[in-house]
Order: C-alpha cells, then structure tokens, then sequence
C-alpha cells in the first residue's frame, strides 16, 4: 500500500536506474534483451538502494500535512486555554463586580445618613434604609410618594414648590432644615444637603438628598438659649427686686412707726394702711421676681410631696369652678423631698390656676405624683437634668394647649397671654424659679388643643441633716436692751432700723459696710449681743463680716437681712441651717420680733 500510494516516485526512480545504465552502455555494439534486464535491474536496485529519500520525497506532502495538523491542535489548544482563561477573568471580573455592588448596596441601606433620590416630578425613586427607618415607613411606602408629603402639613406647600424651583433651576441650592413628619406622628427636625441629578445633555432629571436628624440637637440648643435668655433675665430681675426691697423697706416701715407713734390719731392711720397695703402687695410681687430669680431665701424642710398636694387641693376647688373636674393622684411610697412647704404650694397654685384659664368651657385637671429615676440618657435629652432619683409633680389639664412659640417663653417674666389687666405674666416666672432655686427642674408638654402638662421634678432628701425648730417670742414681748450692731448700706434702711430697735431698748451700734463695722467693734470695749448685718454689701458680704468678728466677740448671735441672697451666703439656694435671717421689706414689728427671738435663742 506504501508503494502504491508513492508509485510516482518509484517510477521516477526506476527511469532513473535504467537511463545511468544505458548511459553506461551506449558504447556497446548492440543494444539487446540483455542490456534490457539490466537496465530494469538497475532502475530497481537503484530505486531500492535510494528508497528513503524516495520516501522523504513522497512522504513529505504528509509529513507536512501532520505538521500542519499539530500546529492547528496547538492552536486549538491555545484558543481553548486562551478562552478559558478569559472565561475565567470575566468570571472573576463580574464576581468582583458583584462583590462591589453588594457592598455598595449594605453601604447605601446602613449609611448613618438619610438619602434619597427624587425624579424630575418630585417623587421619590430610589431610598435608603436609614431614612426609612428614620420616618418609620419601608421602602415600597415611600418609593412613588411625592417628597413633599414627608414634611409637616404647614410646610407641604413651601416644600413643593421649592422642589419645583430647583428642579426648573430657578432656585439654588444650598443647605437647609425642614420639619418632617414621621409615621408614628411625631415630628423631627433634619438638615438636608441636595444635588441634581443630571444626564448626557446636562438636563435636570432628579435631586439627590441626604438628610441629618437634629431634632435632640435643636432641642438642647434651643434649651441653651432659653437658660441663658431666663438666666440674663433673672439677673435683671433680681436686682431690680433687691433695690426695690430697699424703698418698700422704707416705705411700709415709715409708715408702719407713725402708726405706732400716733395711736390717738385715726385721720392718720386711716391715711397710712393703705400706704402699708400698697407696699404688702408690692413685696408679693418682688417676692415673685426673686423667685423667679432664685435670689430669695428658702427655708427648706423634709417634705411629704403627698402630703402638700392633698392640702394644696383642698384650697383649690373652691378656686378652679364648678365645671372643671380635680382629680388627685397620689403615688404610694413617695420619697421625701427638701424645700419650702409654703414655696411649694405656690407652685401647686400657680400651676392649676394656669390650667383653669386654659379650660373656660370646664375640663379636666389632674394632680399627680410618682417616684422617678432619671436616667444618663434623659440627663443627655434635657440640658439641666441630673441623673438620679426624684419625686415627680406633674399637673395636667385639658385646656387649648400651646403652639411651641408660646411654650418657649412661658416662663419668661412679665410674658403672659391673658387680657390686659388679668395676668401679670409673673406666675409661671416665680414656679420656674422655685423649682430651680431647689434643685430641681420643670417641664412642659403641649399642643394646641390637646392640653398641657407640666411635670416638675424635685431631687429625693437626703436624711443625715436635722431639723432645728426655731423659738419665737410674740411681738410683745420684743423689747430688750441688748447691744446690737446694725450693719446696711442703704442710709434710710440703716436708720430706720436704728430707730425701731431703739425704740424697743436696745442699745444701738451702726456701720455702713464691713470695714466700718470692724472699726466700730474694735473701738467698742463691751460685749456685743447681736449682730444685724445686711447679706450683700460692697467691699465685704455679711458672712465674712460674722466670720471675722467672731474672734473678737465668741458670743455675738446673728441676724442676716436680706433684699436678695448670692452665692457667699447660699449654696444651692439654701441658707446653711446655723443661720437666721430676716427677709427685706420688714417693718416695726417684724424687725424687732425676730431680734426678740435671735437673742432668746
């Protein structure tokens, strides 16, 4: 078969055998059958002898053609691997790729910030899980919902139209805060910072939002201004009340000595009570300032909260009307409390005869009590908050309600929404600055319509103090003739009680601050019973003064007076429990009945 299939070649070399014989033999005589033969038997040996290069020769097409087919296999093979491998990179590629949209994605739901995309009609197409959770609606709620109806009903229709303006390029953009509304109804304060979304030919087709809950740090800012607002205006109020204290001192004081001087006299004293009525509601009305200032003096008891409440009740049905329903809830087990029983009530008062003026046509007011814990996170929420144990007053009532430009300044002195003539804006000033001057704090909740609540937080006692009873002597039994250092910086104070206690048999000493008190005493060689020394003078206070006589006179008693008091001499609005004091305005009787007492005691 292998020669058939190259009986080209073998003829090829057969002729070639027998034409070299012939050539060999061309000179021999005749050319015959022998000569024949051998050339055909050379042609074969020839042909035979020269049989692999007859074979390179005639297998070369297929030699050449395995080599062509090795090649193509290899080749084949190439591309194979060469594709697989590519498979395998794009594989890989996409596997990354997904990987990176995955991520992406966890990203975009658990950013810490809200966003979302709105379409060139507004309406929201694509949101993260943050701001769902922020709002309280998934994904397919908000999805095709117009970004408007997120925001609180009064700002709907400035939030669509600017949406609108942006998306028309009418109105820039820049970073603003938006009231909205969330599912459970509760509303939240965000900072929006937005972007548009813009295609190939640089036409608006959307607006990328991101949105910031500052709703806690609106509030707290809020609250900073508001203490700072109420702490300047306490400032002011105090001062104005001290000095005003100072005249009402002289006026009811005067008047109250010509009374006595002239008891034969009724034109008179018909003439001065109501000078002496005039200036008892102007000291109210001081007190409430001074209150409202914490610059008054408490004196601070261990208190049964449920106890005042039930007492303070009984006083107001008959104030609240007929058409308004008390209900009194009382919790078991209450704590006590340390402040001023009669400041106390004043609160109580104040806070329900605001709730009776919020009800016209009748309503509910509900007094009740609670014993709390406030924790680090309610500390962290309102400013003024102290972690740790409380006695809770809340007062409740189902009036109009406030809007929260109204609830930020109710307790503002001189702040009031009632008719002229029927408020003088200065209740809710002096609970707020009760509460405070004890330790505590107050809060209010409201919505027009829906009532108001206040809830006022008072601090548990502490029990390892006592409660020192004072002795009193009635008026009189007031006279004496002790020796008393009378200390004030206001002349017509200092003389008018001067004169009062003169008048009684004292033996009077007098100075005008600390320095000239100090002089006084060291000039004088005899025992002084009492010192009356005003708390807050220029140059030295009243304590200082009572500190640095005490080693000059170990037996001197004293008596503080005070138109306000300030931090030398109270600490937490507390006076310290060894000390007396008399509270400015005083008049005749008052001033020589507590001498009376401080010397008895």
């Amino acid at each position: 078969m292998k020669w058939v299939k190259s009986l080209p070649s073998v003829l090829l070399g057969f002729l070639a055998g027998a034409g070299a014989v012939l050539i060999l033999t061309r000179g021999m005589p005749r050319f015959d059958s022998a000569g024949l033969l051998i050339a055909i038997f050379a042609g074969t040996v020839f042909c035979w002898i020269y049989k692999p290069e007859v074979w390179a020769i005639t297998s070369a097409p297929r030699n050449a053609q395995c080599v062509t087919d090795q090649a193509q296999t290899r080749r084949e093979s190439n591309l194979s691997t060469e594709f697989h491998t590519q498979g395998n990179d794009g594989l890989l590629a996409q596997r990354a790729l997904d990987e990176s949209e995955e991520r992406f994605q966890v990203l975009f739901e658990d950013a810490p910030v809200a966003y979302h995309e709105i379409d060139a009609t507004g309406v929201i197409s694509r949101v993260n899980e943050t701001e769902c959770k922020l709002l309280g609606f998934s994904h397919s709620e908000l999805i095709g919902r117009p970004v408007w109806e997120m925001v609180t009903p009064e700002e709907r229709g400035t939030s669509r139209d600017a949406v609108h303006q942006k998306l028309a390029g009418k109105l820039k953009l820049a970073p603003f805060t938006r009231e909205y509304l969330r599912r459970d109804g509760t509303r939240i304060i965000v900072e929006i910072h937005e972007k548009l979304i813009t295609n190939s030919r640089a036409e608006v087709i959307g607006i990328r939002t991101v949105m910031l809950d500052i709703t806690e740090k609106t509030l707290l800012e809020e609250q900073l201004r508001q203490a700072q607002k109420l702490e300047s205006i306490g400032r002011l109020a105090g001062g104005i009340a001290h000095d005003f204290n100072n005249l009402l001192t002289i006026i009811s004081g005067r008047a109250e000595l010509l009374i006595l001087e002239q008891p034969n006299n009724p034109q008179l004293g018909a003439a001065l009570r109501p000078i002496c009525e005039a200036a008892k509601r102007a000291t109210a009305l001081t007190g409430q300032l001074l209150a409202y200032s914490r610059k008054q003096i408490l004196e601070h008891k261990l208190l049964d909260l449920n106890k005042v409440v039930c007492s303070a009740s009984e006083m107001l049905r008959p104030l609240i009307g007929e058409d308004i329903e008390l209900k009194v809830i009382p919790a078991p087990d209450l704590p006590l409390i340390r402040t001023d029983q009669a400041r106390l009530e004043q609160v109580i008062m104040n806070l329900a005869i605001n709730a009776r003026d919020a009800m016209p046509t009748g309503g509910k007011l509900t007094i009740e009590t609670a014993k709390v814990t406030l924790d680090a996170e309610y500390a962290h929420q309102h400013m003024d908050a102290v972690p740790g144990e409380y006695v809770m007053l809340a007062v409740s009532d189902t009036g109009m309600g406030m809007d929260p430009k109204t609830r930020a300044r109710i307790f503002e002195p001189f702040f009031t929404t009632k008719e002229l003539g029927k408020g003088t804006g200065l209740g809710l000033a002096m609970v707020y600055g009760i509460v405070k001057q004890s330790g505590g704090n107050i809060w209010v909740y409201s919505e027009p319509g829906k009532g108001t609540c206040f809830k006022v937080y008072l601090p548990k006692a502490e029990l390892f103090d006592s409660e020192k009873p004072r002795k009193s002597e009635p008026a009189a039994m007031s006279r004496g003739s002790e020796t008393v250092l009378l200390v004030e910086d206001e002349a017509e104070v200092r003389a008018l009680a001067r004169e009062s206690l003169e008048r009684n048999g004292y033996r009077v000493l007098e100075a005008g601050n600390g320095q000239e008190a100090i002089a006084v005493c060291g000039q004088y060689q005899d025992r002084i019973d009492l010192l009356v020394t005003d708390v807050v003078m220029p140059g030295m206070s009243g304590l200082e003064l009572a500190k640095r006589l005490a080693s000059d006179q170990p037996q001197m008693k004293v008596l503080y007076t005070s138109g306000y008091t300030d931090d030398t001499v109270i600490r937490h609005g507390v006076l310290q429990s060894h000390m007396t004091y008399i509270q400015k305005p005083f008049g005749y009787m008052t001033l020589t009945g507590k001498v009376r007492e401080v010397l008895n005691d």
